[in-house]
């Protein structure tokens, strides 16, 4: 997780690193991997980072508007949507423990910003706390294969009051919320099937009978 924003939360925003919507072939005739794409973009937005720059390289097919980048556009618009309504956790939050994951999560062959062989868990996700005592947590599947995911966070041990019921509800990119569960417990376990490049944001308030 990015230790910058777990330590100053609110108190700056930070950049994350280029991001490039290539579809140049190198000089052996191979496109870059979808992942090279999807895995820093996806990183950016869970840990709290300003979508910095694009990086076209002065190639028309390479910009974000060009043709054989829509499932790439549409990604991209959906975390920049859900960065947006969810900014009172992603951008002026406190960053919290990470969900148990409780299933398996392949790792993903990746670039690492220099070019060399690396990899990246097809999951990636983030806890967050807002002035207003609710939480976020937020998924995306960077792969191009779907997964079955399994997870647990014990409210108990996040920054939210204790409460009689909480409220779990689902953050749509268009800011509206659709209600998932009540809970009398702080335990919230679920699983998720998540579709390549899905992107799921649930928030947790405190309520009462």
């Amino acid at each position: 997780m990015n230790l910058w924003p777990a330590v100053y939360g609110d108190y700056t925003v930070t950049y994350g690193r280029t991001l490039g919507f290539t579809q140049s072939a190198d000089k052996d005739g191979n496109l870059p991997e979808p992942i090279d794409f999807y895995g820093p973009t996806g990183n950016t937005f869970v840990s709290g980072l300003a979508f910095a720059r694009f990086w076209p390289t002065g190639n028309p097919v390479n910009l974000i508007t060009s043709p054989g980048n829509e499932d790439k556009r549409e990604y991209f618009q959906t975390c920049l949507d859900l960065r947006r309504e969810g900014r009172k956790w992603f951008e002026f939050g406190y960053l919290q423990r990470p969900v148990a994951v409780l299933s398996e999560v392949p790792a993903v062959p990746i670039k690492d910003p220099k070019g060399r062989d690396s990899t990246i868990d097809a999951l990636l996700h983030s806890s967050w706390l807002a002035s207003d005592g609710s939480l976020a947590f937020l998924f995306t599947n960077v792969s191009e294969e779907p997964l079955e995911v399994s997870w647990l966070a014990d409210l108990s041990r996040y920054e939210i009051a204790p409460a009689e019921v909480y409220r779990v509800r689902r953050l749509m990119p268009d800011g509206t919320r659709r209600s998932v569960a009540e809970l009398e417990t702080t335990r919230l376990e679920r699983s998720e099937a998540l579709e390549p490049h899905a992107v799921v944001v649930y928030e947790v308030t405190v309520g009462a009978y």
